[in-house]
C-alpha cells in the first residue's frame, strides 16, 4: 500500500516538473525538464529503493539521502537566480520530509525502545533532516520553509 502511494505521489510530481503549465512555451518544457531530468531519475530510483524497504528508519534515512539531493537541487537554482524552480522544489522538499522523515520517524519511534542503539539511530537520522531543513531555508525570504517545519518527532531519553 504505502509502495503503490509513493509511486502515485512520485509520478506525480515528476509529471508537475516536467510539464509545468500547459501555458508554457514548449521550448521552456524542454528546458525545465532537461534541469530535472537528474532529479526526476533519482526520484523514480528512489522510490524503487523505498519499495524494498521494510523499516521505517531506513526509510526515514534514505528520504533523508534523497531530500539532500533536492537541497542541492535548491542551492543550484538559488545560485542560477532562478528563484520559481527553487521555491517550488522547497514546497516539494517540504513534504518530502514531512511524509518521508517525519511519517516514517513516528512510525519507527512507536516501534523502539528507549535507551537501546535504535533510539540513537533515529536521533541521528532525526539530527541530519533538521541540518537539511536550516540548509534549505531561504535566505532572502525566510519562513519560505518554517524552521520547525512541523518537524515535530521528538525523542526523549
Amino acid at each position: 500500500m504505502k509502495r503503490r502511494m509513493f509511486l502515485t505521489a512520485a509520478g506525480i510530481f515528476l509529471a508537475a516538473l516536467a510539464w509545468a503549465d500547459d501555458s508554457t512555451p514548449a521550448a521552456d518544457q524542454a528546458r525545465m525538464f532537461q534541469q530535472n531530468q537528474v532529479l526526476i531519475e533519482t526520484l523514480v530510483d528512489g522510490g524503487l529503493r523505498l519499495a524494498e524497504l521494510n523499516e521505517p528508519l531506513q526509510r526515514a534515512d534514505y528520504c533523508n539521502d534523497l531530500a539532500e539531493k533536492f537541497s542541492g537541487e535548491i542551492q543550484r537554482a538559488a545560485s542560477n537566480r532562478d528563484n520559481a524552480r527553487a521555491d517550488e522544489l522547497r514546497g516539494h522538499f517540504q513534504d518530502l520530509i514531512q511524509r518521508g522523515v517525519t511519517a516514517n520517524l513516528e512510525d519507527a519511534k512507536s516501534k523502539i525502545q528507549m535507551g537501546t542503539s535504535q533510539e540513537q539511530e533515529l536521533l541521528k537520522v532525526r539530527n541530519r533532516a533538521a541540518l537539511l531543513l536550516r540548509g534549505v531555508d531561504a535566505p532572502d525570504r525566510p519562513g519560505m520553509i518554517p524552521k520547525s517545519a512541523d518537524f515535530n518527532v521528538h525523542v526523549t531519553p
